[in-house]
């Protein structure tokens, strides 16, 4: 009768996803680098990070789990480096990582797919080569035995939740795909005699196990079949299809095996716009070749810098973020609805990194659990900041961890601000230019600044801050086909106009109006709201030189001031900081009027500033001293009396 209550209760769960339209992301990768440290007492994320990761996943509907990390081998060292207690030979054990994820998929019910070692030589293999292919061959006897030596200790300890192994080896649509079909052909025959070493080593093993594996492309419109007569590069669409065909034929997977393909959106190779061919070539693929593997999504759900903030190495320190940041959920809806009509169901790469609220702000979560309920999304835009304070700073203070040397910076400024709102989270805020490209006016952004991560060591929060500097370097980045904002970075001539974009999770925009952007070698506020915009400049000589920590409470990149007890009352809603003629104010919005205490604290803790003012009920636009402080940051507190 127990069993019959739980099968009929999980039947009215499912009943009840299929009737709500829910949409389940079925797996997602997780790597260790960033799971191992959860339990850590040191973890600047929540302590109960685990218990909340397996709640977040339940609700997505994640019961797989993958963790390819296992082994690997660099070039030119004899060794293997593995995460678990390998006694095989020639292997080196440096961690014991894969002892966590088992056991948390033990006591949360989830099934764990384990890789079985990379040679990450095989980046620089061409299996057409014949002495390549015997390397091929060797590193997938050696996953053949990383696999028997995994299978023997895991799913003897954990049997309900070893799901089955990964190939780590990725493959791609290298420019062999276009040497016609005798070239294309061997590559795909000897990839799958490859697999089929694994596969037959797994057999040998457990034949219920499946296999899992993960290839992507890049999606090249100055491509062309060699044969044509055209330029070659990354495969075409076609011959990416007939390579994966010959594949399928060749390898010999089973019912239970899945290839996930990744949809290569997060890592660039496609845009959203053209993911869906590529997404159907593979599927028809497995369908030509008659083969019996599953086929999945696998969706890329991060983002990645625009193309010269990322790869501009020299300069990048300057511009923005050169690491990988969560997706618009927007985006990743989009992504969603391509895989639903062309595969089985969805992997995703990776939640736990990009969109669990363990590691991010809340609002990509909760924005994505509802498009999954409802397949809708967020339709109100964010609002721009109440006030953007610009600090014209000196370029070599700045630019020192530039390889290129502070002598190519023209001009440095540093962006805070304060007051941008949206109902469920910003994501990204730009500086916005728009450039002419020949002939074609484009908005690029120049500067951006994302949510930040807990994985990035700071506690995860809202955008508030951006540098961007002007440079003499190159107006083209090398790319032989610039396409928008890829390219384009002029050299800075003195002003321009320029625009605030802020963007929230799903990925609705606001722009403010254009300002002219120039070098005074002082301090600017904007108000954006205002139909006019206004540039307050701040001369040198202005003893008021720091900026205001009022939006935010204490953390621990900037400690909390010794000499306090307590943090500063601060309301984003009721402080910001404000010009009023020359007089630099607080904008304070009153619960009631009557007497309150205003202070001034140096970040050590020192009090430099305490008077009484009285306020009205409502908004006050609250006088600040002119006093030198010299710090580069202080601290305003106002409460009642």
């Amino acid at each position: 009768m127990g069993v019959l209550k739980k099968s009929f209760f999980f039947f009215l769960v499912c009943a009840s996803f299929l009737m709500a339209g829910f949409i389940p992301i079925e797996g997602t990768f997780i790597q260790a680098w960033m799971y191992a440290r959860w339990d850590e007492p040191g973890y600047i994320g929540p302590k109960d990070a685990w218990d909340k990761e397996a709640s977040y996943w339940k609700s997505l509907g994640i019961t797989q789990v993958i963790d390819g990390d296992i082994a690997y081998k660099n070039a030119g060292d004899p060794n293997w480096r593995a995460c678990y207690d390998s006694k095989l030979d020639s292997v080196v054990v440096e961690c014991y990582d894969k002892d966590i994820i088992f056991a948390k998929a033990k006591k949360y019910g989830w099934k764990v797919y384990i890789g079985m070692g990379v040679d990450n030589d095989w980046w620089n293999w061409d299996l057409t080569n014949d002495e390549h292919f015997l390397k091929f061959k060797a590193a997938m006897m050696k996953a053949g035995a990383f696999a028997h030596e995994l299978y023997d200790i895991y799913n003897t300890q954990y049997p309900e939740n070893f799901g089955g192994f990964y190939s780590v080896y990725e493959v791609w649509n290298h420019n062999k795909f276009n040497y016609g079909d005798s070239i294309r052909n061997l590559y795909a025959d000897r990839l799958a005699e490859g697999f089929n070493i694994v596969i037959d080593s797994l057999n040998k093993i457990d034949p219920t196990k499946p296999l899992l594996f993960s290839q992507f492309a890049t999606d090249d419109p100055h491509s062309f079949d060699i044969s044509e007569g055209g330029p070659y590069g990354f495969g075409t669409l076609e011959n990416n299809e007939k390579f994966w065909t010959r594949f399928y034929e060749k390898a010999n997977f089973r019912e239970q095996d899945k290839n996930l393909p990744m949809d290569a959106v997060g890592g660039g190779g496609q845009k959203i716009e053209t993911v869906e061919p590529w997404t159907k070539a593979y599927g028809d693929a497995v369908k030509n070749a008659n083969s019996p593997i599953d086929y999945y999504a696998n969706i890329e759900s991060f983002q990645q810098p625009p193309y010269h903030f990322l790869y501009d190495t020299k300069r990048t320190p300057l511009y923005g973020q050169n690491y990988n940041s969560p997706a618009p959920v927007g985006r990743f809806a989009r992504q969603i609805a391509v895989a639903q009509r062309h595969t089985k169901g969805i992997f995703n790469f990776a939640f736990s990194h990009y969109h669990s609220p363990v590691n991010s702000i809340p609002g990509y979560y909760n924005v994505l659990l509802n498009y999954l309920q409802t397949q809708k999304g967020d339709e109100v835009s964010p609002t721009l900041p109440d006030s953007i304070i610009i600090i014209d700073t000196v370029a070599k203070n700045i630019a020192l961890s530039n390889e290129l040397g502070y002598d190519v910076i023209d001009s440095v400024f540093k962006f805070y601000w304060v007051g941008a709102k949206d109902d469920h989270g910003i994501h990204r805020v730009k500086l916005n230019r728009m450039v002419e490209v020949n002939g074609v006016v484009l908005d690029s952004t120049f500067a951006y600044s994302v949510s930040v991560s807990v994985t990035s060591g700071k506690p995860a929060h809202e955008p508030d801050s951006m540098y961007f500097a002007h440079s003499t370097g190159r107006e083209c980045i090398g790319l032989e086909y610039p396409e928008e904002e890829d390219c384009y970075n002029p050299r800075f001539k003195g002003e321009a106009d320029y625009r605030f974009v802020v963007q929230d999770v799903w990925g609705n925009e606001t722009f403010s109006k254009p300002f002219t952007l120039k070098s005074t070698g002082g301090r600017t506020t904007i108000i954006p709201e205002l139909d006019t915009i206004i540039m307050y400049e701040i001369p040198e000589k202005d003893t008021l030189r720091s900026y205001f920590a009022i939006d935010s409470a204490w953390t621990k990149e900037e400690p909390k001031p010794t000499g306090l007890k307590k943090h500063p009352f601060v309301s984003k809603n009721g402080m910001k900081l404000v010009r009023n003629g020359n007089t630099w104010c607080v904008h304070f919005v009153a619960s009631k009027s009557e007497n309150y205490h205003l202070s001034v604290y140096t970040p050590s803790g020192a009090r430099m500033l305490e008077k009484e003012v009285y306020l009205n009920q409502g908004e006050n636009l609250v006088p600040l001293p002119n006093n030198a402080l010299g710090y580069s940051r202080f601290y305003i507190q106002i409460k009642e009396k």
